[in-house]
């Protein structure tokens, strides 16, 4: 799920309606703060639970979970930057860190400890997505001296670590954008201009942009 990002303290709306005897139906807002100043949303599960991110310097970022307690820093993980992305109902936080040398790394975020994430066949690798049954949607790219260098192609992580991938439809020079995921596995990419998803075995095509 996405939500919209903004350059000020993030804050969640709850909206109830009321209805008076005599009086016409009118919106009542609870704003709750859930983020430091000048953090951003990246993701909120069914619980109201939200990851995001602050600046920490040029293009850099520092992340951060509040489960509804207060933002807890996330931290670098030792390296430069640190960007969560998603959380599941469960309270997984998937992210994606650099290290001091530039490298992309992923984790997962659970209950106090970093689980790290290796990309398949050591790739440099995007993730984006995670669900409640704990499946990842990533985007990896080929290594700078391979055919398709630099070319994003989608993969679905099992829990166990196994990478399946996620086929381009067949346009010419194709690439794979992975988007979202949802409980169902179905995935939604961006192939080349086009969008899909993608359900089991099969690819449903969407309009051309």
């Amino acid at each position: 799920m996405q939500t919209h990002r903004h350059q000020v303290s993030l804050f969640l709306l709850s909206l109830t309606v009321s209805v008076a005897a005599t009086a016409a139906p009118h919106v009542e807002y609870r704003v709750t703060v859930v983020g430091p100043p000048n953090s951003q949303p990246t993701d909120i599960n069914q619980a109201g639970a939200v990851v995001g991110i602050t600046p920490s310097g040029s293009l850099t970022y520092r992340s951060f979970v509040n489960y509804g307690k207060g933002p807890l820093d996330l931290g670098l993980l030792g390296g430069a930057s640190n960007v969560a992305v998603a959380i599941n109902d469960k309270g997984e936080v998937l992210g994606n860190w650099t290290t001091k040398t530039g490298q992309p790394r992923g984790y997962v975020y659970y209950r106090g400890s970093f689980r790290q994430l290796t990309g398949p066949g050591g790739r440099a690798t995007r993730y984006v997505d995670i669900n409640n049954a704990g499946y990842i949607l990533a985007s990896s790219s080929a290594p700078p001296s391979k055919p398709g260098a630099g070319d994003p192609t989608a993969y679905l992580r099992a829990p166990g670590g196994s990478y399946q991938l996620i086929p381009a439809l067949p346009y010419p020079n194709p690439t794979t954008q992975a988007e979202a995921l949802n409980n169902y596995n179905q995935v939604t990419a961006n192939p080349a201009g086009s969008s899909f998803r993608k359900s089991r075995s099969t690819l449903s095509s969407g309009a051309r942009a």
